[in-house]
């Protein structure tokens, strides 16, 4: 958990936009699908099954019956459906669980790498020199998500936050901020399809 110093206040929280995992959810609920369609075929045709594996292995002709393979095509469903179900969770999670965070004096990108590690950059606000954003394409303008790059002073002289919501308010208000603290800051142009046709 992120610890606060005395007196800091959260300004504003940013996550990634939900168009960023839906398509990795929808293809992993297609694989489930064929999965449950093909080993459902095979389960509903396997005395067919059986015949076949016993005329190609005649030597397990007594041993392959029917109702081994429907355990063995009911284990198989169920492990790929396990592992599909994993995966759904994992992507839900690094999704559910990257979050920047704006507080009044810095800036916090937390990012999960995994079920039991993230990881954690805090930018104070009087060491970003830059700040710009890109919405690159007609879907990216529609739904409002884009790239976000912080310029800092320090050692990652670059922080880049990929399929962020609304990046555009999330620059306006570091842009406030910045201001309210005094220190000068150069402000990168923008890359928008409005900004792109206007050059």
């Amino acid at each position: 958990m992120t610890q606060f110093e005395e007196g800091e206040q959260i300004i504003l929280q940013a996550r990634r936009h939900w168009i960023t995992v839906a398509g990795r959810l929808t293809g992993l609920a297609l694989f489930s699908l064929l999965a449950v369609v093909l080993l459902g075929g095979l389960l509903l045709n396997a005395g067919t099954l059986a015949d076949l594996m016993n005329n190609v292995w005649p030597g397990v002709a007594e041993a392959f019956t029917q109702r081994d393979t429907v355990f063995v095509g009911t284990f198989f469903m169920s492990a790929w459906l396990l592992l599909m179900w994993m995966m759904a969770f994992s992507a839900w999670t690094d999704y559910y669980l990257d979050v920047l965070v704006i507080t009044n004096s810095r800036v916090i990108d937390i990012e999960q790498l995994g079920f039991f590690s993230r990881d954690v950059a805090t930018i104070p606000l009087r060491n970003i020199q830059d700040i710009k954003f890109e919405m690159e394409g007609m879907l990216a303008t529609f739904l409002k998500f884009g790239t976000l790059h912080i310029q800092t002073a320090g050692a990652e002289r670059e922080v880049v936050l990929r399929g962020l919501r609304d990046p555009e308010k999330v620059k306006a208000a570091l842009l406030v901020l910045h201001k309210e603290k005094g220190v000068p800051m150069h402000e990168e142009p923008n890359r928008s399809p409005d900004t792109l046709s206007s050059t």
